[in-house]
This record gives structure tokens, C-alpha cells and sequence, in this order.
């Protein structure tokens, strides 16, 4: 049949069967150079992302680390741990009033336990809260419940006016100690006795004055970093423990750090840090400032635990809380978890990440790939562990794939444009 057909006619298909197989060999390579050259791109972008916000946490503790084993050999603080050592003890001989314990009473089951049990999804125990000695009824009903300031202000009080030792101890060393806590950014800052007892905190909660050892928090993170500074005195390391609910904080994550306070061989106490969460967020978002960074509307960085759950904030949650929640509802997450999200106004502790790319880093590997996020998105993710002793973090960059590979698409539509504009051409030409 091609025998049949003229001569012009052959050249036409022949040039037809040359040139349009030749555009479409072009284009197909084109795509899939432009597609590997913007894949490599976005994960470098990542890459230096993840290894910035890496070494920023990890100088972040080392820094808090210096400042827990500088502030545990201050003078000050020695003198201060065995002066309400001594307060406290003595506060164990001052028998309260019935009008007294009432008043703690009150305040734990008409303010405190219902706080606590509408932001946690655990069983609470009153009488676990109710069990206090003289000591802890005298220093919470002088400086959390009768406390002028609302919560949240408590440690604004430098006296108590009840004329005791305590308060002379008090009124000299708090005010210090809290413009410590705020120059940095801590929460709160603790004294501990050698036996577990907590005699003084900066922010005034609830754990004032109970034991670490057979108190209600005896099986908090805080009690954990607690019992590790007190069984290690004899080197120079400084405790840490993850982030957890911490019932005085109204079930707030919280972190701690902790160091030995001692003179000579003696252990007098413990200093422990309240390790702040503001700190870490702002250095994982760059103070909010994706977009400035090079991540787009998609792309973020952020800290994962051992228990594959958030230890820094979602940058979805953080610019659209109500629509990161109902994507949550959508996903199956529990009411319980919505509600703390709402309370505490944070996804860390509350957010799973069972990635692969997550998986992966916990395992030690260090790596880009394509994965699926925590919220069933495809992204382009690099990871890596974090070198921070007693923290089993990673840190993840991910950018949604759709984003990164926008312009692919942009170039992919051109392509066929182009390819339908040449292939007109050389018909009519042909």
C-alpha cells in the first residue's frame, strides 16, 4: 500500500515519522530533567534547613545545660537550699488551723482538680492531692491559696507576711531567682531537699511542698530527673528528662533539667529547670517566618520523640488552629486530644508522626526521601537525629510535594504546548 502512494506523500510521512517522535523523546526528557533538578533542589533546600535547626537546638540545651550547672554552685543558691532546707523543717512543727487546711482543701477540689481534670484524659485522684504534711499545708496556704495574685501571677508574691522564717528566707532570694526564670525564659525554677521534699519553686504551682518520693508527682518526669541528679553527685553531668504532662502545670508538656547542689561531698539539694517550650518553637519556625526561609506555604521543620509524637509545634496548627483541629476530627484523633489542643494552644505531645521518614530517623539514619506526614500529605522529607544526651529527638524537614513540584507542572504544560506548536509547524511545512 506505501508502494501505492506518491512520492511527496512519503517524504510527508517520513518527515512526520521522524520529527514528531523526535519532540515527544525531547519533551518526555525535559520533564524528567526539570522534575530531578527540582527534587534535588527542594531536599537540599530541606537538607540545610534540618541541619541548621539541628545544631540550634542542640546548642540551645547545651546552653540551658551550662546555666543549670552554673546556677547549682552559685553561693547563693547553696546558701539558699540549706536556708529553706531549714525553713521547711521547721514549718514541719507549725500545726494549721482547721480554717487553714479547709481553705487548701478548697482550693484543690473547687479550683485546681477540675482545671486539671479538663485538660487531662487521666483518672484523678483527690485524695492523692489531700494527703500533705504540716509543711506542704502551711507554704500552700500562704503562697497559692491566699495568694493575692490570680494563677498563672502567683510567683509576683515575695512575702507572705506571716512573720516565719520561711518568708525572711523568702522575701531575700525569690525576687533573684525570679528575674532569673524570666531573663531566660524559664517556667520555673526548683529547689529540692536532699530527701525529695520541694521547699521553694519560682512559679508558685501546686507541687510547692510535696514530696518527690511519696507525694502525689512522686511518679512525674519531675521525681525521675530528681531521683538522677540525687543518685550522680559525684560527676559534673546535669540531668534531663522529655517532655510529659505535668499535673501542677494544669497537665502543660514540660521538660526538666536538673543538677546536684553540693558543698564538698555532701548533697544539699537539687536545682531543677523548667525547660520552656516558647524557646524551642521559636527556633524551629524561625519566629513564624516559613515563607522568608525558602519553605513556601507547605514546608516546615520540627522536633519528634521516641514516642513518635510532636515535641515542637505544627506550623499548620500554628497559623489555622481551628482547621488543623478538624482535619484531626477528620483523621479519627480523640475529643480528649482536641480539647488539650484547644486548652494548652499546642499539637507537642498531642500530634503523632508515624512517618516512615520518622521511623527511619529513630532508628539513627540520617536521609531524604519521599514520605507521607501526619496529616496523609505527600512530602519530600530529610531527617535526622538530634545529639542532645537524655533526649532521644529527631528533627524532620518536610514541603509538600505538590508545592515543590509545581513548577514541574508549569513546565510539563509548556512542553505540551510547545510540542503541539512545533508539531503544527512542521505538518504545515512538511
Amino acid at each position: 500500500m506505501l508502494a501505492d502512494l506518491s512520492i511527496r506523500t512519503k517524504l510527508f510521512l517520513t518527515f512526520l515519522g521522524v520529527t514528531v517522535p523526535a519532540l515527544v523523546i525531547i519533551g518526555i526528557l525535559s520533564y524528567l530533567g526539570g522534575k530531578t533538578a527540582v527534587e534535588k533542589t527542594t531536599l537540599d533546600h530541606l537538607t540545610s534547613e534540618r541541619a541548621g535547626k539541628a545544631i540550634q537546638i542542640e546548642s540551645y540545651f547545651n546552653q540551658i545545660e551550662k546555666q543549670t550547672r552554673t546556677l547549682a554552685g552559685n553561693r547563693m543558691v547553696t546558701d539558699a537550699m540549706v536556708d529553706f532546707d531549714d525553713a521547711y523543717l521547721a514549718l514541719e512543727d507549725v500545726e494549721p488551723t482547721y480554717e487553714q487546711r479547709e481553705a487548701v482543701i478548697a482550693h484543690y477540689i473547687d479550683e485546681f482538680l477540675p482545671r486539671l481534670e479538663a485538660h487531662s484524659d487521666l483518672e484523678v485522684d483527690p485524695g492523692a492531692f489531700l494527703q500533705g504534711n504540716n509543711g506542704d499545708l502551711y507554704l500552700q496556704y500562704h503562697y497559692i491559696v491566699t495568694n493575692p495574685n490570680p494563677t498563672g501571677e502567683k510567683q509576683n508574691l515575695d512575702d507572705a507576711g506571716d512573720g516565719s522564717m520561711y518568708s525572711k528566707v523568702h522575701s531575700q532570694v525569690h525576687p533573684v531567682l525570679r528575674g532569673y526564670a524570666e531573663e531566660f525564659g524559664f517556667h520555673d525554677i526548683i529547689l529540692i531537699s536532699g530527701s525529695g521534699q520541694i521547699v521553694y519553686t519560682v512559679a508558685k504551682e501546686m507541687e510547692l511542698g510535696t514530696s518527690l518520693i511519696d507525694g502525689p508527682y512522686q511518679d512525674s518526669n519531675l521525681a525521675a530527673v530528681f531521683l538522677k541528679a540525687q543518685r550522680d553527685t559525684m560527676s559534673d553531668r546535669v540531668q534531663l528528662v522529655d517532655f510529659a504532662n505535668f499535673a501542677p502545670s494544669f497537665g502543660e508538656p514540660s521538660s526538666f533539667m536538673a543538677a546536684p547542689i553540693v558543698d564538698g561531698a555532701w548533697l544539699l539539694g537539687v536545682l531543677v529547670l523548667q525547660v520552656p517550650i516558647g524557646e524551642i518553637d521559636r527556633v524551629m519556625t524561625d519566629n513564624r517566618n516559613w515563607r522568608s526561609r525558602g519553605l513556601g506555604e507547605t514546608g516546615e521543620t520540627y522536633l519528634v520523640g521516641p514516642d513518635g509524637r510532636l515535641r515542637s509545634n505544627s506550623r499548620f496548627f500554628l497559623e489555622d488552629p481551628e482547621s488543623y483541629i478538624g482535619r484531626l476530627e477528620a483523621m479519627g484523633a480523640s475529643e480528649i486530644d482536641q480539647q488539650r489542643i484547644r486548652s494548652f494552644d499546642t499539637s507537642i505531645l498531642l500530634q503523632e508522626v508515624d512517618s516512615q521518614a520518622v521511623r527511619e530517623a529513630l532508628e539513627g539514619n540520617t536521609a531524604t526521601m519521599v514520605s507521607t506526614d501526619y496529616r496523609g500529605e505527600k512530602v519530600l522529607s530529610s531527617f535526622e537525629p538530634l545529639d542532645i544526651s537524655g533526649l532521644d529527638w529527631v528533627v524532620v524537614a518536610e514541603m509538600d510535594v505538590s508545592e515543590a513540584f509545581a513548577p514541574i507542572k508549569r513546565l510539563a504544560r509548556n512542553i505540551v504546548l510547545g510540542g503541539a506548536i512545533l508539531a503544527l509547524g512542521v505538518f504545515v511545512l512538511s
